[in-house]
């Protein structure tokens, strides 16, 4: 941070960080529900190609197991949540067919861990 001015990295991680506890903070209240059996979750940042964002985004809520898609800035452009019974299938959604959306420059997968 430079003069007061928060560099790139900095407003990245907070814009990223604020989205994935939007994203969490979803899913506490939904992984509550009585009867609802426990689903692993992992988050996917998408980088796309250029001009290509509006695509991506559209074509990615269409695959089963995304629940949801935002955009942010920084050096993605995308953070993909992805639900599934076992953590096996959501990894199996996104090398199967994540990956292979067109539009995808590079991915990064962040798995959600138990803690406590």
């Amino acid at each position: 941070m430079a003069l007061g001015v928060p560099s790139r990295i900095t407003l990245w991680e907070t814009v990223t960080r604020a989205s994935l506890r939007k994203l969490l903070g979803e899913e506490a209240r939904s992984s509550s529900r009585v009867g609802t059996p426990p689903m692993e979750t992992l988050y996917l940042l998408v980088e796309t190609e250029v001009g290509r964002l509006d695509e991506v985004l559209n074509r990615l809520k269409t695959v089963p197991g995304v629940t949801e898609v935002e955009a942010v800035t920084g050096p993605f452009d995308l953070i993909v949540k992805v639900q599934a019974p076992h953590i096996n299938a959501a990894l199996d959604t996104v090398v199967h067919k994540i990956r292979k959306v067109s539009g995808i420059k590079s991915t990064e997968t962040l798995v959600t861990v138990a803690t406590g």
